[in-house]
């Protein structure tokens, strides 16, 4: 027989996620669904769907106090549809939600709260009367806790007597040992009589699909621009004491950054163009992870040479590139903000090569390697005596790199030889 749990990371019911007014006026009331309470019903449902036997929730299920009053009803809802499907429903609470858990887990029936007043607790998993998995958990009792959990920690009092998987629920700060909030170490999750740790805290997902799953879950959905790339549970199967895990990308909103490269470009009319089709090429390959009525919040960043470097600031502004809200294909996008810190003045290398000082001598050099001509291969070979030289002369561990191929070496070059003149023409220019 096997278990199937779903796995719940961080979810801040009652919190709206900050997206753009443009989006608003897009979606209209369909922005609704870009918020954590509606990605909660989503679980709900692919926990049915699933037939899973057990939700589990990782803590700062509800976004402070003042989020109960929002959260209770759909938190409350959820649960009974979970119970009628004969799912249970367990959850440690984090330092968000310490006073508002336990009052839930007091009032749904089948809500079973983990090592509530700060201590370990431990629950059996059964199905069909046989125990397959023990849950450990520990609940924060107040909202800051400086100490380590592991403090009072005894593992031989949670081991099961009979074979079966061990699973550890806890909300912490992992290897921050200042931190506020139950400072953990890594080396603290290194017993392999446990056979699964699961994090809330941090929002940012690890990879949990290795052979024994220890890390955090991340946030249900990401709730700003810091919070980016896929969000969602965890579907864990439990099997002869073995863990697995799939990641389920079932956030309504996404966060991407999408760099674009303006190369070449001359008007600010022709800015909107490249910048449209970048967004839409990334949301193609994403198609398999996001669904219907989604949206998706970009962060662009400009790159690469252009004569417009130095209005771009202007330009962005005039166009109200960051208004921008469009549809794509199921998907509503819009942009949340442009930077263009890696633009660069577009050079005139022709002009610069025509003269023997410094600009002109390292402006031959680059329309060579640009070329990829004779002297190009010349430069490129020398070069990759110097890799080579670096590795003995370097502190850095290089020995186990793999050696850059020629096309590699000619791009470190193109890159550094334009930085290089850039930094010559803006010393020749004030001279």
């Amino acid at each position: 027989m096997k278990l199937t749990l779903l796995c719940v990371g961080d979810m801040h019911l009652g919190r709206r996620p900050l997206i753009a007014g443009s989006l608003r006026e897009l979606m209209g009331h369909a922005t609704g669904r870009l918020r954590p309470l509606h990605a909660w019903n989503e679980v709900v449902k692919r926990a049915v769907s699933e037939h899973v036997d057990a939700v589990l929730l990782l803590g700062d299920v509800v976004d402070k106090e003042h989020g109960i009053f929002e959260a209770y009803g759909p938190l409350e809802k959820g649960v009974r549809s979970l119970e009628e499907a004969g799912i249970s429903v367990f959850a440690v609470a984090g330092n968000h939600d310490m006073k508002a858990l336990p009052r839930l887990a007091a009032e749904i029936p089948h809500f079973h709260l983990l090592g509530s007043k700060g201590t370990w607790e431990h629950f059996d998993l059964l199905k069909e009367g046989v125990p397959l998995a023990r849950l450990v958990g520990w609940s924060f009792p107040q909202e800051e806790v400086k100490e380590n959990p592991f403090g009072h920690f005894t593992i031989t009092d949670h081991l099961p007597g009979s074979p079966m998987a061990v699973i550890g629920l806890l909300h912490c700060d992992r290897d921050k040992p200042s931190s506020r909030y139950a400072p953990v170490s890594t080396r603290d999750f290194d017993d392999i009589r446990i056979s699964a740790w699961f994090l809330g805290h941090i929002h940012k997902p690890d990879d949990l699909s290795g052979k024994r799953p220890c890390g955090y879950a991340g946030s249900l959905m990401g709730m700003d621009p810091t919070e980016r790339g896929p969000h969602g549970p965890w579907l864990v199967t439990v099997e002869n004491r073995e863990v697995t895990c799939r990641h389920l990308p079932l956030s309504p909103l996404r966060w991407e950054e999408v760099v674009i490269p303006i190369d070449g470009i001359r008007e600010s009319g022709d800015l909107l163009s490249p910048i449209v089709q970048g967004i839409e090429s990334r949301l193609d390959e994403l198609k398999d992870e996001l669904g219907e009525k989604s949206a998706v919040g970009c962060r662009v960043r400009l790159s690469g040479r252009t004569s417009l470097h130095g209005i771009l600031a202007g330009e962005v502004k005039k166009l109200a590139i960051e208004t921008l809200c469009r549809h794509h294909d199921r998907v509503a996008y819009f942009i949340d903000k442009v930077s263009w810190d890696e633009t660069r003045p577009e050079l005139p290398l022709e002009e610069y090569a025509r003269e023997n000082d410094p600009p002109g001598i390292l402006a031959k050099l680059i329309l060579a390697l640009e070329r990829n001509d004779s002297s190009a291969k010349e430069l490129i070979r020398e070069a990759k005596k110097e890799l080579e030289r670096e590795k003995f002369r370097s502190s850095w561990n290089l020995l186990d790199a793999s050696d850059p191929d020629d096309e590699q070496v000619r791009s470190l070059l193109l890159l550094a030889g334009l930085d290089a003149l850039d930094a010559l023409a803006a010393q020749h220019q004030a001279h």
